[in-house]
């Protein structure tokens, strides 16, 4: 039963992706210079697993300090490397996170009407993915941060990057290419406290 997904997950992953595609706006596609793949370390991400630090010295994309990942819910074992996603498994992945990244950002505006003019928007974000296996299942895991401040990270495209707080300027989400579904999508964080919302 390795391949079975948790039953709440799946349907959480494919309601909140079917909601996005038939009720959101059209949206800007993704800026595919604004992405890339990193290699999954598995030396890397067994050592990350070991040590109580939030943010391990030479941390993976799993290693985010605000806001939970695969590496911490750990819903079948831990997460293991695995071949990096393909040009098919990004194109599949980003066809549809605009969508969903539009959806989360007016739930966001939603819950936090003081918030508005500081909500990014889908095109303000620069995005990292990595592929990992957990339970037999291949899983791509996205890290969105601010498109403005890569300038100042010229290393993003090799290396993790790790965002502490920043609320809805990050997020992350999984997505599993077997079932074309996203799953646990979370803005960072903030000083306050985790974002909730409403839908």
């Amino acid at each position: 039963m390795r391949r079975v997904l948790p039953f709440f997950l799946m349907i959480v992953s494919v309601a909140a992706v079917t909601s996005s595609l038939n009720s959101a706006p059209a949206t800007p596609a993704l800026d595919p210079k604004g992405a890339a793949v990193l290699l999954a370390d598995a030396a890397l991400i067994e050592n990350s697993l070991r040590v109580s630090d939030v943010v391990p010295e030479n941390p993976t994309l799993l290693n985010q300090c605000s806001r939970s990942t695969l590496a911490y819910r750990r819903v079948v074992r831990a997460p293991r490397a695995t071949s990096p996603p393909t040009e098919a498994e990004v194109a599949a992945l980003e066809a549809k996170l605009n969508t969903l990244l539009a959806d989360r950002l007016e739930a966001f505006r939603e819950a936090y009407p003081g918030e508005g003019q500081r909500t990014p928007q889908v095109g303000d974000y620069h995005r990292q993915y990595s592929a990992f296996d957990i339970g037999g299942w291949r899983v791509i895991y996205v890290n969105g941060f601010p498109s403005r401040d890569a300038a100042d990270m010229p290393e993003w495209r090799q290396k993790p990057v790790i965002w502490c707080d920043g609320g809805q300027c990050c997020f992350g989400v999984e997505y599993y290419p077997a079932i074309d579904a996203f799953a646990n999508f979370e803005f960072n964080g903030t000083y306050s406290g985790p974002i909730r919302l409403r839908r």
